[in-house]
């Protein structure tokens, strides 16, 4: 719930300012809060272990879950893997569907909704057993690489609106 909330909040100050990156603050954020986490998890106290990965997995979720509701030409109706599941068996069905009389418009699956539901939902499995690989063989240090490449990806598009939203230089003599 609160990545959720905090999604909508660093989202939506970056629209109402016209910026450009309003996915990849979000990314960048959620790419530095896995660094810190994951270069600071293994000196946590054994009472502790078991719930600040929990919480910030949580977190991590649900500003991701967020975020990926955003995007406005595709609309996903659930961020979770039965909700996208559903919405290809939807464009399936309608892949499959007969043309057999002529009438209405006709039954069309939308191919590039289709293309990116199963896209995601193949990074998600992708992602869910890289993850569990990776932890197993390396721990929370695993994270790292995955949180660069988050900062990576958000790197040009926060830079590109930093350096237009910059004021003037003055120059005193």
């Amino acid at each position: 719930m609160l990545g959720g909330i905090w999604c909508g909040l660093l989202f939506n100050w970056g629209r109402r300012r016209g910026l450009g990156c309003r996915f990849a603050n979000v990314l960048a954020f959620e790419g530095a809060l896995i660094l810190v986490f994951s270069l600071t998890a293994e000196a946590l106290e054994e009472d502790h272990r078991g719930l600040v990965p929990v919480a910030v997995l949580c977190f991590t979720m649900g500003t991701q879950n967020a975020l990926i509701s955003k995007v406005d030409d595709i609309p996903v109706r659930t961020t979770h893997v039965t909700g996208m599941v559903t919405d290809i068996a939807i464009e399936l069905g309608k892949m499959l569907y007969p043309h057999r009389t002529a009438g209405p418009v006709p039954v069309r699956a939308d191919r590039r909704k289709l293309r990116v539901l199963t896209g995601l939902v193949g990074l998600f499995f992708l992602g869910g057993v890289a993850g569990t690989v990776g932890y197993l063989a390396a721990g929370f240090s695993f994270l790292v690489p995955v949180a660069l490449l988050l900062l990576v990806l958000a790197y040009r598009p926060v830079v590109r609106d930093l350096s237009r939203r910059r004021p003037p230089a003055r120059v005193f003599l």
